[in-house]
């Protein structure tokens, strides 16, 4: 790793703090739930800086789920030719927030090398300790894990688009539209993850290949996953389908409920709750609200079925058939 792709490698200043950074690996699966790619990434540990001295401002929009459905309603009923862009490592390509200096510690095993301006592995312990003692790098970019990392992205990404002459909707304003003739574009932004969608495949083209020309993406080719949701769409129909199987399926499997037997109704019919007394054996209360809050999530994108019953009763086995 280049450490001028960060900053520039400098003396800690006295009197001030580097924050600490560590490796993140993840295991990146598709909607479906197979393997799509393994990813690293330094991510910064932000629970370290201090407001005022590190950050001020952090608050970034994130594109409502209601907006997500209203553009793919459109899709559907108008449609409309869409697709959807990754950005890769989209934090990496904002500049750094004026006026807040922040320095970076590299994670262990990781050391300086000031003949080339590199970060290389370890070579000798001693001297990388001493090293990561009084220097760091002077952030220029920003990085996973600070918090204004999303804010600087939001304000790249929208500027970038504002210069397309794209318009942010005042209903949501992760939601923008663009105007060529009789022609519509919409965009969704969710973080770095885009919907686009258009009247016209020429204007959607055009947008898409200048979009990648300023912006390193993956493209997915057809509409068929965006921010893990599973979409199927039948155009002589006029109709998506949107489904999230793979995330219920893991709720299930996390909580060990894959081997439960099914059931037909998601609560049974009269049935009534009572508080837990002396002589009942004790819950695991964590246990039960990160499960409650799990199903929660899915009952605000594809399953509003589940949405009386998440706060009346148990669900998993409901969730098996």
């Amino acid at each position: 790793m280049n450490a001028k792709s960060l900053g520039r490698i400098v003396e800690i200043p006295p009197k001030r703090k580097a924050i600490g950074s560590k490796w993140v690996h993840r295991v990146k699966t598709t909607s479906s739930g197979e393997l799509d790619k393994l990813k690293s990434r330094l991510v910064a540990l932000g629970n370290r800086q201090v407001y005022g001295i590190d950050y001020t401002n952090t608050y970034a929009p994130v594109a409502q789920h209601e907006t997500v459905k209203l553009v793919l309603t459109i899709i559907a009923g108008f449609d409309f030719e869409a697709e959807c862009l990754d950005v890769c490592s989209a934090f990496l390509g904002s500049p750094h927030e004026e006026g807040y200096e922040v320095y970076l510690r590299m994670p262990q095993g990781v050391d300086f090398d000031f003949t080339k301006g590199e970060v290389i592995l370890e070579r000798v312990k001693e001297q990388a300790e001493k090293n990561c003692q009084s220097w760091a790098v002077l952030l220029m970019k920003s990085i996973y894990g600070l918090k204004q990392s999303h804010r600087q992205w939001y304000k790249t990404v929208t500027n970038y688009l504002s210069g397309l002459e794209c318009v942010a909707t005042s209903f949501d304003p992760r939601l923008l539209y663009y105007h060529s003739g009789s022609s519509l574009m919409v965009i969704v932004l969710f973080v770095d993850d885009l919907l686009l969608a258009s009247s016209s495949s020429k204007l959607l083209r055009q947008v898409k290949s200048r979009f990648c020309g300023h912006f390193k993406v993956t493209e997915s080719g057809n509409l068929s996953s965006y921010i893990g949701l599973k979409i199927k769409r039948q155009r002589a129909m006029r109709t998506i389908t949107i489904s999230q199987r793979s995330y219920l399926e893991s709720i299930l499997e996390g909580f060990s409920f894959q081997e439960s037997r099914s059931v037909a109704t998601p609560l049974e019919k009269g049935l009534s709750l009572f508080p837990s007394g002396p002589e009942d054996t004790p819950c695991n209360c964590q246990l039960c609200q990160e499960a409650v809050g799990s199903l929660m999530y899915a009952t605000t994108t594809t399953r509003p079925d589940l949405a009386y019953k998440v706060s009346h009763g148990p669900l998993m086995r409901y969730l098996l058939g």
